[in-house]
């Protein structure tokens, strides 16, 4: 397959390639594209980096258009919110950052699997780092 005829906005499962593990502790999938001589890198979730990934095994991907134009992969978040949480639930999140300061005041939150969303601080209590929500 050649990366050039990936569109906007594609829903694609690519076969897992390779695992790459940086020092500084992000790891990422690799695809290979008969049009590229180095591989693409797709960025690894926290609770993938605990599991067993056979190569081939197709992994569920977006293709988005970047604001310089250029495409990227990203993970399909649909597919895996599906699989990892379920409507009506309740998760635990983990207050990372506090941005109250900022033009948009946020918290930075987190949950075990390493999700980070950012949560608006108007008309919320105020929330410390560190604190489990």
């Amino acid at each position: 397959m050649n990366f050039s005829e990936l569109k906007n906005d594609q829903h694609i499962n690519l076969p897992i390639d390779g695992i790459e593990h940086k020092l500084w502790g992000k790891s990422f999938f690799l695809f290979h594209f008969d049009d590229l001589t180095e591989p693409v890198k797709v960025g690894m979730f926290k609770y993938q980096e605990t599991k067993e990934f056979i190569q081939g095994t197709p992994l569920p991907c977006y293709v988005k258009q970047d604001e310089d134009g250029s495409l990227s992969l990203v993970q399909d978040y649909e597919n895996i919110f599906s699989d990892l949480y379920k409507a009506g639930e309740i998760y635990d999140f983990i207050v990372k950052k506090d941005l109250t300061d900022a033009p948009n005041p946020s918290y930075a939150i987190a949950d075990n699997n390493g999700f980070q969303l950012s949560l608006p601080a108007t008309g919320i209590e105020h929330l410390y780092v560190g604190q489990h929500i």
